[in-house]
């Protein structure tokens, strides 16, 4: 089984590269050099549509694992052009490209398409409200692929973490360091998943359920780690764990967190589809962190 991994030095698309290594045929393509010089990695911007239509006929993988994307949610409300490319532009040029190479196309894509605003888990047919830009990008791109795209499937995901890049764990621990009260919104809540066990879902997916992947072409699935937390919960996890018991949580409203961009007050995605379509079933959200806390990231 060939696979190919946009952003393969980003926070998912390390973790999938590192799970696809093993039992696969992996191509990796990045904008920056890759620091471990692994000979199957390519530096190639995705801006570059002649560049990545060559390499991807040369290599016509059977599937593209799309991680690559602008995920600076802030910075999307002011850098909106370079948000846009990055997170539509780029994937109307990568499906136009997969569907010649007969290429199935994975894409990913986040609980910001959401208002946040209902009090239920959002379900996949749920209507896409997005309140910040970062959020609408994306829906601009899921639209895009189930009119253009001839084979793909998307998965939205929520509140990831990993080994590389910036994340909520890395900036609760660099506080904790420093200080001894954080303060954190509590009416926000979401579903915690560590972008390793994505990677362990999916790849079982495509290896030993690779016939659901077909039968379900063009279809919506949410994933992610089971059980729902707020941001204030979450982090209190987080310092208990990781042995700053001492440093207390103030729990704060979004209101009085000033930030560029809004975030939805509900982000919790129903897993329910996923589960009982496609077999996926990932563990809990706290025995997930709780392991990852045990790498000691830097």
């Amino acid at each position: 089984m060939k696979v190919l991994v946009t952003g393969a030095l980003g926070m998912l698309g390390s973790d999938l590269s590192d799970v696809f290594l093993f039992d696969c045929d992996l191509s990796m393509i990045g904008r920056q050099p890759d620091p471990l010089q692994r000979t199957s990695y390519t530096v190639l911007d995705l801006a570059d549509a002649g560049s990545l239509r060559r390499y991807i006929l040369e290599l016509r993988p059977d599937f593209v694992l799309h991680a690559a994307a602008y995920t600076k949610v802030d910075a999307c409300e002011s850098e909106r052009e370079l948000a846009l490319l990055q997170n539509a532009e780029m994937v109307k040029n990568l499906v136009l490209i997969c569907n010649e190479a007969k290429s199935f196309l994975i894409f990913f894509s986040t609980d910001y398409v959401f208002s946040g605003q209902k009090s239920a888990p959002y379900v996949e047919t749920d209507p896409i409200e997005p309140v910040n830009y970062y959020g609408e990008t994306k829906s601009i791109a899921e639209k895009h692929l189930h009119e253009n795209c001839n084979q793909f499937m998307i998965f939205r995901v929520t509140w990831l973490y990993g080994v590389h890049g910036a994340h909520f764990p890395k900036a609760i621990l660099k506080q904790a360091a420093i200080k001894n009260e954080i303060s954190v919104v509590s009416d926000q809540w979401g579903r915690p998943t560590w972008t390793y066990d994505l990677a362990v879902a999916l790849k079982a997916l495509l290896t030993s359920r690779k016939n659901l992947i077909h039968q379900y072409n063009k279809e919506t699935f949410h994933i992610g780690n089971r059980d729902k937390i707020n941001w204030s919960g979450y982090a209190r996890r987080i310092l208990d764990q990781s042995g700053f018991q001492s440093v207390h949580v103030k729990e704060i409203s979004s209101a009085e967190l000033i930030r560029a961009a809004k975030r939805p007050l509900n982000s919790v995605l129903c897993l329910d589809k996923a589960k009982n379509l496609l077999g996926l079933d990932m563990r809990p959200w706290s025995e997930a962190l709780d392991d990852f806390l045990k790498l000691k990231v830097e």
